[in-house]
């Protein structure tokens, strides 16, 4: 009887302690996950807010690398073919225009106004809900429905080097895909 009494106690002590331990677990796993959905919605959020102000070097650090090229390239594209129609050389070359973007010179400045002309950050920051969508490894979905649409944007950001980047090119360039 003694025996059974020690064994049920062992029992239930030992139960208790793995409760504790798997307890533990999981609210560490869960801070974790919270604290990672948060630097999600901060990083997409600090974008849209550099918009706002216009902060362009702010915008360009923000965004993924897919975009950086792409935006690069079309800018590449464009000057190549007014060239061609003046019958006049390149001025431009793609690591110009890099690093025009990366110093926030003359053609990054007129790019992203050109580009907030037709896109108003305010409407995402101020007259719309936001909301987590999946999350799958290094890639997220961040829900904005504006008050006024039917559908909402599904914006992608991409972990690159420990950062969590706005897609703008993987969002907004839909004939890309």
């Amino acid at each position: 009887m003694i025996f059974n009494q020690l064994k049920k106690t062992i029992l239930l002590f030992l139960f208790f302690y793995l409760a504790i331990i798997f307890s533990k677990t999981l609210l560490a796993q869960s801070i974790q996950q919270q604290t990672e959905l948060d630097n999600i919605l901060n990083s997409a959020e600090k974008i849209f807010k550099f918009m706002e102000i216009r902060d362009f070097r702010g915008i360009w650090e923000g965004i993924t690398e897919k975009s950086k090229k792409r935006i690069i390239e079309d800018i590449y594209k464009y000057a190549e073919k007014q060239s061609k129609k003046e019958k006049k050389a390149n001025p431009l070359n793609r690591e110009m225009i890099f690093e025009d973007f990366n110093n926030c010179g003359p053609l990054s400045r007129e790019y992203w106004n050109a580009f907030l002309e037709n896109f108003d950050p305010k409407t995402a920051l101020e007259q719309s809900a936001w909301k987590m969508g999946k999350i799958e490894g290094n890639y997220a979905e961040v829900i904005i429905h504006y008050k006024k649409s039917e559908r909402p944007a599904i914006v992608q950001m991409y972990k690159e080097k420990g950062v969590w980047k706005l897609g703008l090119v993987e969002t907004f360039w839909t004939w890309i895909k």
